[in-house]
């Protein structure tokens, strides 16, 4: 009798300690689940911001074309 309370004790610990096992990698997860949500928002901002960035470059590069071909222009005129 005395050995299988022993056995029973045991077992109880060990279900014991993989539910509070199980309890801490459920909140892990959740953790690591809103981290990963809040680096997918921050990239696809990023994302959309370097898209803006590389439409005013290239809307800039043409304004200097522009400016670089009258000036040209002009010192050929003089």
């Amino acid at each position: 009798m005395v050995g299988f309370d022993e056995i029973l004790k045991e077992r109880d610990d060990r279900i014991d300690k993989l539910k509070e096992e199980l309890k801490k990698l459920k909140a892990d997860f959740q953790d690591l689940d809103i981290k990963a949500g809040t680096l997918t928002v921050t990239n696809q901002k990023q994302k959309e911001h370097l898209d803006t960035l590389k439409l005013d470059h290239e809307d800039v590069i043409d304004k200097l074309h522009i400016t670089n071909k009258a000036r040209h222009e002009t010192e050929i005129k003089l």
